[in-house]
């Protein structure tokens, strides 16, 4: 029978340890929501709400557009998309909002339009004038783009290096 001195002790317990954290670490073991701007990811526990608002000038109309997204779930929405009449690019018929538009406060919206649940959104800001977008109240600076993308599983390692180095955008209640 063959005895293990004491380095070979440490070698084998230094080698448990290393592969163990290694495994908790890198194993995909959590499931998020996860909003992306401009490349910069920002994390959200998957109970919670978001709620991602953009509100910007059209760029041929230059009128006041205000998108507002909710992601539940897996499933984000468009809860609201308010502009203050028809024109070049905008909606014109009932139809282009798939017959959800209402007449509110001087402008037309339309509500609660579901987005197909467990897809990414991409909101492209490059043509919008004058953007500004909030993630749960909170201003974000964006140039090139954003990306919502519900319930995806990611390493635990990836959320501690989030916790570490990201300005907390908390989940609304």
């Amino acid at each position: 029978m063959c005895r293990l001195g004491l380095e070979e002790h440490k070698a084998f317990f230094l080698g448990v340890v290393t592969l163990t954290t290694f495994l908790i670490l890198a194993l995909p073991l959590v499931q998020v929501n996860e909003v992306s701007v401009d490349g910069v990811e920002y994390l959200f526990p998957e109970g919670g709400e978001i709620v991602v608002e953009l509100k910007y000038l059209h760029s041929v109309e230059l009128a006041k557009i205000v998108e507002t997204y909710v992601v539940t779930g897996c499933e984000v929405r468009l809860a609201e998309f308010r502009w203050p009449g028809y024109g070049a690019g905008l909606a014109s018929t009932p139809e282009d909002a798939l017959g959800q538009i209402v007449w509110s406060d001087g402008g037309f919206a339309a509500r609660n339009i579901s987005i197909t649940p467990g897809n990414a959104l991409r909101l492209d800001m490059k043509h919008r004038v004058n953007a500004t977008l909030t993630v749960n109240g909170v201003v974000v600076s964006s140039k090139i783009g954003v990306e919502i993308r519900p319930c995806v599983r990611v390493p635990i390692a990836k959320i501690l290096r989030h916790l570490l180095t990201h300005k907390s955008l908390s989940s609304s209640s």
